[in-house]
């Protein structure tokens, strides 16, 4: 054997030898990203794709996935390397994980894959839930709108006084016996005045003639002052990417891809888009008697509220807003309304 046959043959040992390293490395990756991607609700085979794996990583750390390209750049895939260190740390700090672990993520990744998959973000902490109200029934309006929609008194109108209270009789013309002196150096008590029977009823307290009724007592009678009551919006609804609409039927709405049914009393509405950017559990919408607030779940991809100016305000992870119309969960915007009945 000479000795062109002695160094192809080496080279062709460590050819494979490398394949066989290689391929191992990607198969110990894959095993654990599959994982990390379950907890995450997202597809497990992306993590057996090369590159495709990387880029999930991206984007759950929410650093722009696209950028993965840049590791089949020399010099420059230093730059995505940085990026993707800073997604594992996004990563790790959700799920209590230290620094340590995001130095394994750059330097040998399959062992951060596989500490990860070990490693579940905590739950968010669930609000206590208020009973709900039966389907189809209205949510109570805010006094100030009870106020706005109070039917105008006419003018000149002259509220009822209240009846007068009952005249007490005069004392029987039998007197009555004085009571037996006794010890106690207190005065005797007077006798009890004597009501007739035929008393009249007692009157009605003042406030409850200030109420507002839904027909006045001219109203009843056909009179051209009658002004009909106009109802506040009873009912609220969801207006879906899709186009569709979802009306409300809880105090507490659970929103997402496929959002399980975990707690008692609440409506869960399943939002879809076509990046499949919302969260299996996204969000949680909640009316405390006066308005609605949202809570983020812990989403991949985060929750916004919109103002009346249209000013978006991005939430903090697991943080809670008031929800004045529009929220954005991921990029499915949602409009949630009163409507009349």
């Amino acid at each position: 054997m000479d000795d062109s046959t002695v160094a192809l043959t080496i080279v062709i040992v460590v050819a494979v030898f490398g394949v066989i390293v290689a391929a191992g490395w990607h198969i110990w990756y894959a095993l654990g990203l599959a994982r990390v991607f379950a907890q995450h609700e997202t597809d497990t085979w992306r993590a057996w794709v090369p590159f495709m794996n990387d880029a999930e990583v991206l984007r759950l750390g929410r650093v722009d996935p696209v950028k993965v390209a840049l590791f089949l750049v020399p010099i420059v895939n230093v730059y995505a390397l940085v990026l993707k260190g800073i997604a594992a740390r996004r990563l790790d700090a959700e799920a209590g994980r230290g620094v340590g672990s995001t130095v394994l993520a750059v330097i040998l990744p399959p062992v951060w894959a596989m500490l990860a998959a070990q490693t579940r973000t905590p739950a968010p902490v669930a609000a206590p839930v208020e009973a709900a109200p039966a389907p189809g029934v209205a949510f109570p309006t805010p006094a100030a709108a009870i106020a706005s929609v109070a039917p105008p008194r006419p003018a000149g109108a002259i509220i009822d006084a209240p009846p007068a209270p009952a005249q007490l009789a005069p004392a029987a013309s039998t007197p009555l016996a004085a009571p037996a002196p006794t010890a106690s150096p207190l005065p005797p008590a007077p006798p009890a005045p004597v009501v007739p029977a035929a008393a009249t009823p007692p009157a009605r307290p003042v406030e409850m003639l200030e109420e507002p009724a839904p027909l006045t007592r001219r109203a009843r009678r056909g009179g051209e002052d009658a002004t009909a009551v106009v109802r506040a919006p009873a009912a609220w609804e969801l207006l879906l990417p899709t186009g569709e609409t979802a009306p409300v039927t809880a105090r507490v709405i659970v929103l997402g891809r496929n959002p399980s049914a975990t707690e008692p009393g609440a409506q869960y509405v399943a939002v879809s888009d076509e990046a499949r950017t919302v969260s299996k559990n996204h969000a949680r919408v909640e009316w405390n008697g006066a308005s609605w607030s949202i809570t983020d779940l812990g989403s991949t991809n985060g929750v916004a509220v919109v103002d009346a100016a249209g000013v978006e305000q991005i939430l903090p992870a697991e943080g809670t807003a008031s929800v004045t119309e529009r929220f954005v969960l991921g990029d499915a915007v949602v409009v949630l309304r009163q409507t009349t009945v």
